[in-house]
Order: C-alpha cells, then sequence, then structure tokens
C-alpha cells in the first residue's frame, strides 16, 4: 500500500458552497496552518482552509449539472436481456459524479429495477466526494482496496476510517464526507443502495447547516 495522510477535522472551514466540483478540487491538509506549504505558495498570506475555499469556488461545479451528465452516460445498448436475467459485460463504461468514478452498474435506468441499485466505485488518490446526504435510502459498502475515511454527523465532526475488507452501513439522512486517505493509491468498493434511482435522491451537505443529524 501507498502512503496514507492523516487529516484533521477543520474547526474553521471554509465559507459553505452549495455545490459539488470536479475531482482535480483537492483538500489541503492539515488545515488551518497559518502558512500554506511549499506545494501551495501562492497563497502564503492565506489560511490553508481560506486557499480551500478559493480553489473550491474557482473549479465548481453545479450539482444539477453533474446529475444530468451522469444520467447521459447510462449506456442502455451494455445491458444484456437474457429474459430474467440481465447482464452487463465488465461492469460497463465509466462515469463520474461527485468526484467519484462508477462502473456502469445497475439501476431503474437501465435494467428496471424497482428497490435497488448497485455500482462499482474508484475514489482516485488524494480524492474527495464532497459532503452530501442520502434522502430516504440505505447505502452498504464493501470496500475492495485501499483506505478510506468518512467525516460525518452534524457539522461533519465525527470521524471513522475503514480499509480493504471491511463493511460500511450508512443510514439514510447521515450527512458524510469521503475521503481517500491514500496519495498513491486508489479507494475501490462496491457500492449497493435501497433505491432504484442511483444519486437522483442525493443532496449536497453544509458542514456548518445546523440542526440536521
Amino acid at each position: 500500500m501507498g502512503a496514507t495522510r492523516s487529516f484533521e477535522v477543520c474547526s474553521n472551514p471554509p465559507a459553505p458552497i452549495d455545490v459539488f466540483e470536479p475531482i482535480t478540487a483537492l483538500r489541503i491538509a492539515p488545515c488551518c496552518k497559518s502558512d500554506i506549504d511549499a506545494r501551495s505558495q501562492k497563497y502564503s498570506t492565506l489560511s490553508a482552509c481560506r486557499a480551500i475555499a478559493l480553489r473550491r469556488r474557482a473549479q465548481r461545479w453545479t450539482f444539477v449539472t453533474q446529475m444530468k451528465e451522469a444520467k447521459n452516460e447510462i449506456q442502455l445498448n451494455a445491458v444484456e436481456d437474457h429474459d430474467g436475467i440481465l447482464t452487463i459485460r465488465g461492469g460497463g463504461a465509466q462515469r463520474n459524479w461527485n468526484g467519484i468514478h462508477y462502473k456502469q452498474g445497475m439501476s431503474a435506468k437501465n435494467v428496471g429495477t424497482r428497490k435497488l441499485s448497485a455500482n462499482i466505485a474508484t475514489i482516485p488518490p488524494d480524492g474527495v466526494a464532497y459532503a452530501h446526504i442520502h434522502v430516504d435510502f440505505e447505502v452498504i459498502l464493501y470496500i475492495i482496496e485501499g483506505k478510506v475515511r468518512h467525516e460525518f454527523g452534524a457539522g461533519l465532526k465525527q470521524v471513522i476510517e475503514n480499509e480493504a475488507g471491511d463493511f460500511i452501513y450508512i443510514k439514510p439522512g447521515v450527512p458524510h464526507e469521503v475521503f481517500n486517505i491514500s496519495d498513491t493509491e486508489p479507494v475501490v468498493a462496491f457500492v449497493a443502495r435501497s433505491s432504484p434511482d442511483e444519486w437522483d435522491n442525493i443532496i449536497p451537505y453544509d458542514r456548518n447547516q445546523a440542526g440536521t443529524r
């Protein structure tokens, strides 16, 4: 395995935003040191958290646009229907959403599922899936490769780390942000949802938001 990086929960996070960004917007850690290291010298007079905010604002994509693009990437011709059993060879083409690379997977959109959807998800080294909430559906993850960190709960103040071989269950409505804590190795996970609509019922979350469990 490659080197891992230790992240601190930021006590003075950047200004909240209401959109998600592409995978190129990476978090600097540890947060809130007075000067940023050599990789970001142009921000040397700013706090690390302020630099994060500037970078995010410069590169952000709207949540709605990402949802629309992801839907357009569904390849119906990849599905083989064998009269009751359907298959996608090799998992299908890659689709990207909120910093995560997904195999095509199966859902209501391509195989007509009624109660579930599933994909293989990959978070690149140093990657982040920005804070969000699953509305009214459950998620189970199985980590195939790598090490992942969740900051979760109100204000994303709780932290848990997992590695290959671990299962993770995320209850509906729990805010969370997901980090690949390696700067050299991807995180690969099997993702199953109790919703046929994949990420249609996912909303962004502001870590400064009050009153969210």
